[in-house]
């Protein structure tokens, strides 16, 4: 009886452990990072995280302006984007943004020019925007770049 006791805890500490990991992989990146296109250190917990995918591997941006230039060559590879508040990880069609926002560089590491923040829904962007009294939200990474041309 002891030992089928000792294996349930087992099972239950494996899977507490199990999903405590994966949900730290969908809270930003699972570790530090640096740009692809200028090779600024992208922190773990970084506000402004774009990612995408090359040749199957994950690979990170520290700005919509490194992104859109790598995107701008591979049209077919997927964008991705960390959300500002929680850090998870949603597709940057489907995303919220606040773009052209002076406020939002005080609340970040760095501003590379456009500062471009992620959401994962309408109305936390715009929770963050009233916050902010400045910016607009648009809605996916096609809007982005149109905006930015």
């Amino acid at each position: 009886m002891k030992i089928m006791k000792t294996r349930k805890q087992q099972l239950m500490v494996g899977l507490f452990s199990f999903f405590l990991a994966i949900n730290c992989v969908h809270a930003g990146l699972p570790e530090p990072s640096r740009c692809v296109i200028c090779g600024m250190e992208i922190k773990k917990d970084a506000k402004i995280i774009f990612e995408s995918v090359r040749d199957g591997k994950p690979i990170h941006f520290c700005s919509f302006s490194c992104v859109h230039s790598f995107h701008s060559k591979y049209r077919d590879a997927p964008v991705f984007v960390y959300d500002f508040n929680s850090g998870k990880k949603v597709n940057a069609q489907s995303a919220f943004f606040i773009v052209k926002s002076k406020n939002i560089l005080k609340e970040l590491e760095f501003g590379m020019p456009p500062a471009v923040v992620a959401f994962l829904d309408e109305a936390s962007a715009r929770k963050v925007q009233v916050r902010l009294k400045d910016g607009e939200v648009v809605r996916g990474y096609e809007t982005l770049e149109k905006m930015f041309q």
